[in-house]
């Protein structure tokens, strides 16, 4: 079982346990680490609001199942990287070659100074968060073109 489905079911089961256990008890904090799905990475990219943002995602659907407030890094629009759209420039309705773009622009923490504790990484693993990781060269590597930040 790969680290993705690992922190998935242990999300899972821990909203199980105290859906279980009725009302008396009480989920006070909730951290999460792991990687792109619970950060609510969607469509090739992070952003706060839609349907495809951070609002949506793994984590933040099992602290509301738990009841419990889940301060994320919230990106502003168009995220970063910007997700992925489809545009049907000849309207065939068909998906051809080239129709779907990265959103102009780049995002950025829309609350800079928020205290967070949804700590999940797109491309991270269990195993990794332990990496040192330089900041200096996963931007240059975005910058790149490479949108996960990873040179492997």
């Amino acid at each position: 079982m790969g680290s993705l489905a690992r922190a998935l079911c242990l999300g899972l089961v821990l909203a199980a346990d105290l859906a279980a256990a009725g009302p008396s008890v009480r989920l006070r904090r909730m951290v999460v680490i792991g990687d792109s799905l619970l950060a609510g990475f969607s469509n090739g990219g992070l952003v706060a609001r839609g349907l495809a943002g951070q609002r949506h995602g793994a984590a933040a659907l099992i602290a509301r199942q738990a009841g419990v407030d889940l301060p994320q890094p919230s990106m502003s629009r168009p995220g970063v990287p910007p997700p992925l759209r489809i545009v049907d420039a000849n309207h065939d309705g068909a998906l051809d070659p080239h129709e779907v773009r990265w959103r102009f622009g780049i995002g950025f923490r829309s609350k800079p100074d928020r205290e967070v504790r949804n700590l999940a990484v797109p491309g991270e693993t269990i195993e990794s968060v332990r990496d040192a990781i330089d900041v200096g060269d996963v931007a240059e590597e975005i910058l790149s073109g490479n949108p996960d930040g990873r040179t492997s």
